[in-house]
């Protein structure tokens, strides 16, 4: 009987175990597709070749560099590391034909990692190796290959021995540039699961910052009343995007950002997401109530008996659209979903912190009514830069109050501005 009791205890245990065990494989089984289900979500892949025709816009637009020819001489890819500042010089042989394993020394030397690729031991070279094409690589440049290979600087899909093309040139080049951090600055895109962290990591490092010389003629150009406000903003965290494909959004509620990112992705528009800090100062009314005591993101100076300003903290959404279509779509999607109109004063059916007059602007012409063009009068120093958007028949006495202020280069540009933030600055609609 004692038997029979503990042989149905040890049953009892078994299944239990049994039991546990097939929970377990599901919830592994179960977990397994979460993650292929997330990463079939997730941004795909950008293929070499696509990065070379964005390359080629880039490379064009910001440097002037392009190559009509099929195969890429080696004066050619010197001449185009030099125009992007990185001269390398090489040790060709006359009538030489440029190979990508030829390149990637010179890639490698422009893109500042040639100590790293030295540093590769044969054991290491030829494990970074293994596989590649099977293709014997010279020992003088097998180092910098696998560096390349490695730290994603050579495409490990394209024949190492082959002509260096325009597209394999173009694709090396703007790696050289993102290395070097003079290409494109951006978090990520907004079908990417995880940019609404990197958007939040971006905001919670944002604080006033101020810049003397042209926080003084800001001041002056508001008490000449030539303007109503200035912003103030770090040239070193500027996007870098192609103009044609992008669009500047001005906010200072990081919630709104995150739900603009998000009702991008779901209408299908994609686009490349950076967030510039900026200092907005501006006009503060006593009507509006008592003036807080400041904080590292806002803050009320008295500048004269009958002048504050308001000094806060807000942002820039920069986006780059991967289409003109997609670009010129925006407006009708802000229209919809995140502006407020008379009538719908709680903001039904809009996303939080949608404003009457939102502003958002392109540097390349938009197609009227939706935009309007004006003029966005600025200048630099120190590494910072003042901007002041204002109504083209405004411009010239902005630009005449600046320069009785300051002996600075000023830069006027033509900007293409969203319609109600026209009509705000007009004063002939709220909305």
């Amino acid at each position: 009987m004692k038997v029979s009791i503990q042989w149905k205890k040890s049953m009892v245990v078994c299944m239990s175990m049994l039991l546990a065990f097939t929970l377990f494989l599901s919830t592994a089984y179960a977990e397994i597709e979460l993650n292929q289900a997330m990463a079939a979500r997730a941004l795909p892949e950008i293929s070499s070749h696509t990065k070379a025709e964005d390359a080629e816009k880039y490379l064009q637009h910001f440097y002037g560099i392009s190559f009509s020819e099929e195969t890429v001489s080696p004066v050619e890819f010197e001449n185009a590391l030099a125009t992007l500042g990185k001269p390398v010089e090489m040790d060709w042989e006359e009538e030489e034909v440029v190979t990508l394993e030829k390149a990637a020394v010179a890639v490698i030397k422009a893109a500042g990692m040639k100590e790293l690729a030295l540093t590769y031991s044969e054991e290491k070279i030829l494990a970074s190796l293994e596989g590649y094409h099977e293709t014997e690589i010279a020992e003088e440049v097998a180092a910098y290959v696998a560096c390349g290979l490695d730290i994603g600087l050579l495409p490990a899909t394209l024949e190492i021995k082959a002509p260096l093309d325009p597209k394999t040139a173009n694709y090396l080049l703007m790696n050289v540039i993102d290395v070097t951090g003079k290409g494109r600055q951006y978090i990520g895109w907004t079908d990417e699961p995880n940019i609404y962290g990197k958007i939040m990591a971006a905001w919670n490092s944002f604080t006033l910052f101020e810049e003397e010389t042209l926080d003084d003629v800001g001041v002056g150009v508001i008490k000449e009343g030539a303007t109503t406000g200035y912003l103030l903003t770090y040239q070193g965290n500027e996007s870098r995007f192609i103009p044609e494909y992008s669009l500047q959004y001005d906010h200072s509620d990081i919630h709104h950002a995150l739900q603009l990112v998000g009702l991008l992705a779901s209408e299908g528009i994609r686009a490349r997401v950076q967030l510039e800090p900026k200092t907005s100062v501006y006009e503060y009314m006593l009507e509006w109530g008592p003036i807080s005591e400041p904080t590292p993101r806002y803050a009320v100076v008295q500048v004269s008996d009958d002048l504050h300003l308001a000094h806060t903290v807000g942002y820039i959404l920069s986006l780059e659209f991967v289409s003109e279509e997609d670009k010129e779509d925006f407006d009708r999607v802000i229209e919809s979903y995140a502006k407020k109109y008379e009538g719908n004063e709680e903001a039904v059916g809009l996303i939080t912190g949608s404003y009457w007059q939102p502003l958002y602007s392109s540097k390349t012409e938009m197609p009227e009514p939706a935009y309007v063009e004006m003029r966005d009068v600025s200048l630099s120093h120190n590494g910072y830069q003042l901007n002041s958007l204002t109504l083209t028949e405004n411009a010239s006495l902005v630009i005449e109050t600046i320069e009785s202020m300051a002996d600075l280069e000023i830069e006027k540009e033509k900007v293409w501005s969203n319609a109600a933030f026209y009509r705000y600055l007009t004063g002939s609609d709220f909305q």
